[in-house]
């Protein structure tokens, strides 16, 4: 099997690149295809992990055990959370091409369109879900009939094909009596808030794990796309930042110690962050963006002072309610019958089905928590307002993940083989509570510090007691359907107390880390703006110049389609005179032609957009004429040679563009009544005589123009002048236009809430977390 093309640490060095992305997880690999989708960009993309591609791999339930030891994850403690007695979570994050998307539970969720209503109602402009919907749509082909959904995109999607245990299925089956509707088909923007479903994950036609790296970026695509480079196993250390612009990355190999060689990479355009929610923020403060105490604190000189990095940190809150089952009934099956487990995957290995083809989580219940009563019943009062899914107050709080295995690394004594568990996992959507990334050193590779700040806002508490009560009265439907739920770890009683006891003690994080470099105004410490650029930094180019490049594009387009017009009018002319047909196409009648009109309506753009280049480019260089006016004679100029006056006589003629604008406008307003189209003809013939006599009167003028040899040239050369010197300036800067981009993301968290968007001008390094 060909090994996948990656480029070494040693060869990121010998060259510049339009864009430099750093982290390969499911943001980086999506925007390293899409951009690398125009030749003229040279895109680097920087993993520290390396590329996972093993049979294993690609099996959706075995590469979701990223509890086993050889799992590309990495893992480490996150700080003490007093709300809860001290106690600390297991951190996780992915450590390969393809981040988490490598290791999560394979789910797909976009969330309702009233979470991206609230975005734009708090003044996110462009991220409603009218705006984004759309690009979640061009990333995915979904495999099943709906037409919510993407048919064409390089990410695989389905809904879940069959509910493979029981008490899952019994869940499913008693929702309804406590209020909750059954839906089919996740992710439909027009259902319920309010529901009980079978969820989506990224699985593939033939069962296999759809991540990333595999969708966005396979070896055909890679070895295809010579201006695409991937390094794997390499740190960013830093970035290089040099008046307020990012110009490069200083780069690590991830196997050395932090005393091997550093290496350099160049960006000419844009570095793009993309390496989740804990080490993004870790990389700007190793680079001095970020709080200014806290950079003096680690001798790192400040280049920006933004207090939002690492702040904000949030994860979604989560405790578990486990039954005792039937083993049959649980994954743990496979490891308590040796012959079922060979069964399923002989079964996985022939036909891509089974326990090993699906993922571990089939469905889920989430509502808002307010519409609960003290029964644990939901209660809508108008459904049409309480259930739109696109009204931003209705966006779901609480979450039931009905998962058939235990989800903690807790071992229950006692539970013989013939038992297994069954979860409820109660899940705050929309917590309060806030943390923080702060580094723990200067070292890149050392963990940063991570406070979750887990119920450091005790309003969270609410919805989560709520939840609990909604998990113990859904195991008491299913007893009463007559499936054997067992109690194994459930709260003492349904008392305040009691349940914030059972909170403290089993309180877990669901990897869903977030927000650490938030979308928001600078002064309310957000890090990134609307279009994802850092407050205060930008990219190494000149951003404004990409909007100028594109104006620039507009007057060739508009020259070549009169020059396309022109020639289209003679054939047609030529055609009819050689046919006989001179006295039927008079003039009158060619005057009347589509040609004629469209050709002079371009002439009235292009003399209007070369009046408004002009007037702009003497306000903005009229540094230029160093402060000398026009009407008298200067001696230098006198003495310059024929050549130079010439150029200076044919500078001035050119900007005479009153008058063609005027004629031109007559033209068309003539042309369009229609009431004597000769007239129109003469106008344009005398718009000709008027062009002809103001370039003799330009040279007349000319004469007494007052200016020196260096004014009239450009920096380069004293022989050019300022007409030369504005073609030189726009090449330039037509060169350095590039394609807009649509770019379609998904968040690195397994429950993913920030499905795609959409970016057109990338101004400055972002963070996509």
């Amino acid at each position: 099997m060909c090994s996948y093309p990656t480029t070494s640490i040693q060869d990121v060095s010998k060259q510049a690149y339009t864009y430099i992305i750093v982290g390969g997880g499911t943001a980086g690999c999506i925007l390293a295809s899409r951009l690398s989708e125009d030749p003229k960009a040279t895109v680097l993309l920087i993993e520290r992990g390396p590329v996972v591609d093993s049979w294993s791999a690609k099996v959706p339930l075995l590469s979701s055990n990223f509890t086993d030891q050889k799992a590309p994850v990495y893992k480490w403690q996150s700080a003490p959370l007093p709300a809860v007695n001290g106690k600390t979570v297991t951190m996780v994050t992915g450590k390969a091409l393809g981040g988490s998307s490598k290791i999560n539970g394979l789910l797909y969720t976009r969330s309702t369109p009233g979470e991206y209503n609230a975005w734009q109602a708090a003044g996110r402009k462009g991220w409603s879900w009218r705006h984004v919907e759309p690009y979640f749509n061009k990333s995915e082909t979904y495999e099943g009939h709906t037409s919510h959904r993407g048919t064409a995109g390089p990410w695989k999607t389905r809904n879940v094909d069959k509910i493979r245990f029981q008490p899952v299925a019994s869940n499913i089956h008693v929702a309804p009596t406590l209020g909750i509707p059954l839906i089919f088909e996740d992710n439909d923007p027009t259902s319920s808030v309010v529901s009980c479903k079978h969820l989506d994950a990224t699985i593939d036609s033939s069962g296999h794990r759809s991540a990333t790296s595999d969708a966005f970026l396979p070896k055909s695509l890679v070895r295809a796309r010579k201006n695409l480079y991937i390094c794997t196993g390499t740190i960013a250390s830093a970035l290089d930042i040099q008046s307020q612009k990012v110009v490069g990355v200083y780069l690590e190999s991830d196997k050395s110690d932090g005393s091997a060689q550093r290496f350099y990479a160049s960006a000419e355009r844009e570095v793009i962050l993309c390496a989740g929610a804990i080490s993004t923020p870790q990389l700007l403060l190793l680079s001095g963006v970020g709080p200014a105490d806290h950079l003096l604190e680690h001798n790192i000189p400040l280049l920006k002072d933004l207090p939002g990095v690492g702040a904000h940190l949030q994860d979604h809150i989560s405790v578990p309610v486990i039954y005792k089952v039937p083993v049959t009934d649980s994954i743990e099956v496979l490891m308590a019958k040796p012959f079922t487990a060979v069964s399923e995957l002989l079964k996985y290995c022939f036909t891509g089905k089974g326990i090993f083809g699906t993922q571990v989580q089939q469905a889920n219940i989430v509502l808002r928590s307010t519409l609960l009563d003290a029964n644990s019943h939901v209660v809508v009062t108008d459904a049409d307002s309480d259930l739109n899914s696109q009204d931003p107050a209705n966006v779901p709080d609480i979450e039931i993940m009905l998962i058939p295995v235990n989800p903690t690394d807790r071992k229950f004594d006692g539970l013989s083989k013939s038992y297994g568990t069954f979860s409820y996992l109660c899940t705050v959507l929309r917590p309060k509570s806030t943390g923080s990334v702060r580094l723990a050193s200067t070292n890149p590779r050392e963990q940063p510090l991570c406070d979750l700040g887990t119920l450091s806002h005790n309003d969270d508490r609410i919805p989560l007691r709520k939840c609990l009560r909604l998990a113990l009265a859904l195991g008491r439907a299913v007893r009463k359907s007559g499936y054997p739920l067992e109690d194994l770890l459930v709260p003492a009683t349904e008392e305040d107390g009691d349940l914030d006891a059972f909170i403290n003690e089993n309180l877990t994080t669901t990897y869903h880390y977030s927000s650490s470099c938030r979308m928001d105004e600078e002064a309310r410490a957000g890090v990134v703006d609307d279009e994802l650029r850092v407050h205060g930094i930008s990219g190494p180019a000149y951003p404004r110049l990409v909007d100028m490049a594109a104006l620039l594009a507009f007057p060739v387009i508009v020259k070549a389609t009169r020059a396309a017009i022109n020639i289209f009018f003679l054939v047609d002319w030529k055609r009819n005179t050689s046919t006989g047909a001179v006295n039927q196409f008079d003039t009158t009648t060619s005057l009347k032609t589509w040609m004629v009109k469209t050709a002079w309506i371009l002439e009235l753009l292009d003399n209007a957009y070369i009046s408004f280049l002009f007037l702009w480019r003497l306000g903005t260089q009229s540094h230029l004429f160093n402060g000398e006016k026009i009407g008298r004679v200067d001696s230098e100029i006198s003495k310059g040679s024929f050549t130079s006056k010439l150029k200076s006589l044919f500078w001035i003629a050119s900007t005479n563009f009153v008058f063609p604008l005027i004629f031109g406008l007559c033209q068309i307003i003539l042309l369009f009544r229609g009431k004597n189209i000769l007239v129109a003809a003469s106008v344009e013939m005398v718009n000709v005589y008027v062009s002809i006599i103001s370039t003799v009167f330009a040279t007349i003028w000319a004469s007494t123009v007052s200016g020196k040899s260096n004014v009239l040239s450009s920096n380069s050369d004293n022989t050019k002048l300022h007409l030369e010197t504005i073609k030189f300036r726009r090449g330039q800067e037509q060169g350095a236009t590039y394609s807009h981009t649509e770019v379609g993301l998904q968040d690195d968290s397994s429950h993913t809430e920030l499905g795609s968007m959409k970016k057109e001008n990338w101004g400055g390094t972002i963070d996509l977390a």
